[in-house]
């Protein structure tokens, strides 16, 4: 039995032939699906031209399409949503959509994660797929790989969280407090490293002033050193950004390749790249058991 697995553009996939795109939506009311129709440099490009974006789900048109295929190219499908923290709308429409087409050979897995986290789920998902285990085996095993992930987000300007429409996430109100202040605290030249926690909900980690270069690789540090590194599997990690500018990625991987045997860069897509914020880094690593 062959099992298909599809997934949301926010989870920055390695593989966009069973992806549906996310949509931007810029101020003027005219609407982008991602990667299809704009990218992360074409978003940050406008918005230096004064626009705006918000995001939105992918549209249920979309979602027909996709789980239609899917399901023609296999016998199952599981999808890989956008977290529902952060997007709850894609849980809902493609849980709306799967139910209509056959909610029996269509289930929707919530991935409590987005971007780079949601690059790792896809390559294990699909890993999985390829043993030819059944839909119920997989799920069972991406629950548990879901729990064990870490997710952190090097973000040198916050204060596209509010435009982009992704402030929903159940942040504490101290953290809802800095990143409503981040305009303020960016022009102190202040950077913000921002974590998933395991009900896949962004809250503020930690606050750090300085060069947006010298305080990425010190977040990176902080994540993975000599008294880390034993706490995840080092079998492999996951970097991506925006829009390189400040920040030296291949230094980033340079360092993180000292300590596992694979380092995939697999870059952000535009759905987060409405923040408007060039060189806002993921990193996504497995603790493991």
């Amino acid at each position: 039995m062959k099992t298909v697995i599809t997934t949301d553009s926010g989870m920055d996939p390695i593989n966009t032939e069973y992806m549906v795109s996310g949509m931007l939506i810029r101020d003027d009311d005219k609407e982008f699906r991602d990667v299809q129709e704009i990218d992360s440099k074409e978003v940050l490009k406008q918005m230096r031209d004064n626009h705006m974006f918000k995001t939105s789900a992918p549209k249920l048109m979309d979602y027909y399409e996709l789980f239609t295929r899917a399901l023609n190219n296999g016998d199952e499908v599981i999808h890989v949503s956008m977290g529902s923290g952060i997007s709850s709308a894609s849980i809902t429409s493609s849980n709306l959509i799967a139910e209509e087409i056959n909610a029996e050979k269509i289930t929707v897995l919530d991935s409590h994660n987005g971007a780079t986290g949601g690059t790792l789920i896809n390559l294990y998902a699909n890993y999985l797929a390829n043993k030819n285990l059944n839909k119920r085996e997989i799920l069972e095993q991406l629950k548990d790989f879901i729990k064990r992930l870490k997710t952190s987000f090097f973000v040198p300007n916050p204060t596209g969280f509010q435009r982009s429409g992704r402030n929903n996430s159940e942040l504490c109100l101290k953290d809802k407090a800095l990143l409503i202040g981040g305009t303020v605290l960016t022009l102190a030249g202040m950077k913000f490293r921002v974590d998933f926690n395991q009900e896949g909900n962004l809250y503020v980690k930690k606050t750090m002033p300085g060069n947006s270069r010298v305080k990425a690789m010190q977040m990176i540090r902080e994540i993975v050193n000599d008294h880390t590194v034993d706490d995840y599997d080092q079998n492999i990690a996951v970097i991506g950004t925006v829009l390189e500018d400040k920040v030296n990625m291949e230094e980033i991987k340079s360092y993180l390749s000292g300590y596992f045997k694979r380092v995939i860069r697999q870059d952000i897509n535009a759905v987060v790249a409405a923040y408007g914020s060039p060189d806002l880094i993921g990193i996504s690593l497995v603790r493991k058991k």
